[in-house]
């Protein structure tokens, strides 16, 4: 049966053969926990994004610049680094093909746009062929790596939450504004200034916690109380069904472990009395399906970018309509796409040139959209074997921490996605590139041994 501790009684780890992790490992790691910091340190004394909303490119740089380091010196290349080459440098051709054979910007544009949408949609592989070079596969790696992100994640959580109940007290946010609105209800956002990323940081701390811990014990009850009830508190519809997704993939929910069917069943009961009877997550998950079951109304901008991306995709078979057109920062902020006029976008809340604040509230859609059935097959399949490598996989010597970290953090991810640009997000970008890179090593391994 899946387990609660208390914060200081993580899960025991099988002796290692070597002694530790390495000096590469060590300061990619510092690197990755000096980047929380300042980003988080930026939100609560300005409330803005540091260095310009650059910071992450700063991260994805150095830490691109550590794996290459890392590979001169020992000279070995894990094998799934090449694959994950062969994905950059596929949906860089897609991108470069789509502008070519669809110029739906003005030239003078193409060069921002192009460096600005391929930072942003290869962030995430990036970031996996860094910290393949720079772990090299090692377990002991893996598990330092796991636990400091962990550890970062719990923090964050407990002081963000900590900052929303203050908020709560006073009626308002620090800066004296009134509390944002949902379904009725005032949700404070602690530190951030987007629902989102204080949704996704109660995310972060609620999986941290799943990972570092797998034993009952009564004082460890409250701590877990704390961090459901920091996810809960957001009305963050995706948070909370990532949430369940996680403590199943946690519990094991798709093995045939009996032991781990009473906290199956009871996760199952409070998910559907949460949708059942009336409470403020139950109002906020009807609108969100009534909203997305409306497409004739267009009511959101995300409903209209998820409508009208299969016709674009078909429309500009097969690359698509080209980097920055549909659903991207640089359809926003470099150049309007035309796109936006065609379909109506620009007259709905939010996805105007004045206001586009909405303009990026997905991923699928604009990967399908943009980079065309080529490029989003691409995309799919890599998450699709990831996840499905996530859910097939069976103990195979890993630490617990690791091995919990790759089959939670993935496919709860995955299911953010669907509303969210989360594997844009740098602390999505993070998280999900760390699981892949697990779940890489260990597909390797096990055609290795096949």
């Amino acid at each position: 049966m899946y387990q609660v501790a208390s914060f200081n009684e993580l899960a025991p780890t099988p002796r290692l053969a070597r002694s530790g992790p390495d000096a590469a490992t060590r300061f990619a790691s510092a690197l990755i926990v000096l980047f929380f910091l300042v980003d988080t340190a930026s939100y609560m004394l300005s409330g803005a994004e540091p260095f310009g909303g650059y910071l992450d490119e700063s991260l994805v740089a150095s830490l691109l610049v550590v794996g290459l380091v890392r590979l001169g010196v020992s000279g070995r290349t894990p094998r799934s680094a090449g694959s994950i080459v062969l994905v950059v440098a596929s949906v860089a051709l897609v991108g470069v093909l789509s502008q070519i054979f669809n110029p739906l910007v003005p030239r003078r544009y193409l060069n921002e746009l192009f460096f600005r949408s391929a930072i942003v949609d290869l962030k995430p592989f990036v970031l996996v062929i860094s910290l393949l070079l720079i772990t090299q596969s090692r377990k002991e790696n893996f598990l330092f790596a796991v636990r400091v992100i962990c550890y970062i994640g719990i923090v964050l959580a407990l002081t963000n939450f900590a900052a929303i109940l203050v908020q709560l007290v006073l009626g308002h946010d620090f800066r004296g504004n009134p509390l944002e609105k949902r379904v009725g209800i005032g949700i404070a956002l602690g530190f951030y200034d987007h629902k989102f990323k204080t949704a996704f940081v109660a995310l972060f701390g609620f999986i941290s916690y799943l990972v570092l811990n797998n034993r009952i014990r009564a004082s460890g009850v409250g701590l877990f109380f704390i961090f459901s009830l920091s996810l809960l508190m957001t009305l963050s519809v995706k948070e909370i069904a990532a949430g369940f997704v996680a403590i199943l993939m946690r519990s094991g929910f798709v093995s045939a472990n009996l032991r781990a069917m009473p906290l199956r069943f009871a996760t199952a009961t409070i998910a559907i009395l949460a949708i059942i009877t009336d409470n403020p997550l139950s109002n906020a998950v009807w609108d969100r399906i009534d909203t997305f079951g409306d497409f004739d109304r267009l009511r959101t901008v995300r409903v209209a970018l998820y409508k009208y991306a299969p016709d674009i995709a078909l429309n500009y078979f097969p690359f698509g309509s080209g980097w920055g057109t549909w659903g991207s920062s640089a359809s926003r902020d470099v150049y309007y796409s035309p796109l936006y006029f065609k379909y109506g976008i620009n007259s709905i809340h939010g996805g105007s040139i004045r206001d586009g604040s909405f303009l990026v509230d997905t991923f699928w859609p604009k990967i399908l959209a943009e980079q065309g059935v080529v490029g989003f097959l691409i995309y799919a399949s890599v998450f699709a074997i990831s996840v499905f490598v996530a859910i097939r996989w069976k103990d195979d010597g890993l630490p617990d921490p690791v091995r919990s970290f790759a089959i939670c953090v993935l496919p709860a991810l995955v299911v953010v996605s669907f509303a969210t640009p989360v594997f844009n997000y740098s602390y999505g970008a993070i998280l999900s590139s760390i699981a892949m890179v697990i779940l890489l090593s260990r597909r390797q391994k096990s055609r290795a041994k096949g």
